[in-house]
């Protein structure tokens, strides 16, 4: 019982310290430090000391994201206040403030980049920020500070968020795994439909050569069963074609005459107009 009252009381405590620093930095002004005279009227709701604390978290801490501070110091205060699971409050608070200092830091590399010579140029980032981003691009150059901070907010993702980096990569492999399956299956089955389809064509071939067999043994068959069958028949048939042989020898030796004869007709009349032209050469004479 008396653990729980102390919880509360700290708690409580812990709340209205975290509002004032709240409003202490919202109300923050670059030209009001704590060097400044007591007869100049200041602007910061919080007066002196919410000036003192606004510098120090502001110029000389982490730059405008120490906002984040107040924040935790409440949800802190919160859990103390309702007697929640501590271990859950520590944790919480140191991711917050893990992504509080490397967030400065990355904001220091920036503006050491961009503004080299700007006197306020530590007044986003926080001069914590602005030192240790410059230590960094001195030490490892931009790239080796840009690789360093990248590495730090993939470990705060995966180790807070709990997040997969290896899914997306493991998706794209189970896809690339399945079209690599199915495009195998495809060019199989497209290899088997060609053998299938090559197998057929010479199952055809085959059935055309034996159909052309058996139709032309079936037709000699025929033949040689009419003569057995026919004998005069078959007979008168050779005997026809033979007198139609005769006849066209007959007819071959008609036309040889007769061009014999042509011959010896063309000879003669030569002959005859030879002998007319030597009996009118004598005659002249």
């Amino acid at each position: 019982m008396e653990n729980e009252r102390r919880l509360e009381i700290l708690g409580i405590l812990l709340i209205a310290l975290s509002i004032f620093v709240l409003v202490s930095l919202t109300g923050y002004d670059a030209n009001e430090e704590p060097t400044i005279s007591p007869n100049v009227q200041i602007t910061n709701p919080m007066g002196i000391l919410g000036v003192f604390t606004s510098y120090y978290f502001i110029k000389r801490g982490f730059g405008y994201l120490s906002i984040i501070i107040p924040f935790i110091g409440l949800f802190c205060g919160w859990f103390l206040f309702a007697k929640k699971d501590l271990e859950k409050l520590l944790s919480t608070s140191f991711y917050a403030i893990f992504t509080l200092f490397i967030s400065s830091v990355t904001i220091g590399v920036f503006v050491n980049i961009l503004f080299p010579d700007n006197p306020d140029r530590y007044t986003a980032s926080g001069q914590i920020g602005g030192v240790v981003g410059s230590f960094l691009i001195d030490w490892l150059s931009l790239w080796g500070t840009i690789l360093l901070l990248i590495t730090s907010y993939l470990l705060l993702f995966r180790s807070y968020f709990d997040f997969n980096y290896y899914g997306p990569f493991a998706l794209i492999e189970n896809k690339w795994r399945d079209w690599l399956k199915e495009n195998t299956i495809k060019k199989n089955l497209k290899k088997k439909d060609n053998e299938k389809r090559k197998h057929t064509q010479a199952l055809k071939a085959k059935i055309e050569e034996k159909k052309d067999e058996n139709l032309g043994g079936f037709y000699s068959e025929k033949e040689d069963s009419y003569e057995k069958d026919n004998p005069i028949n078959s007979s008168i048939e050779k005997k026809n074609t033979n007198n139609e042989n005769i006849s066209n020898e007959f007819e071959t030796d008609n036309i040889e005459i007769n061009n014999s004869n042509d011959k010896a007709q063309d000879m003669d009349e030569e002959l005859i107009i030879k002998t007319d032209s030597q009996e009118a050469s004598q005659l002249d004479e």
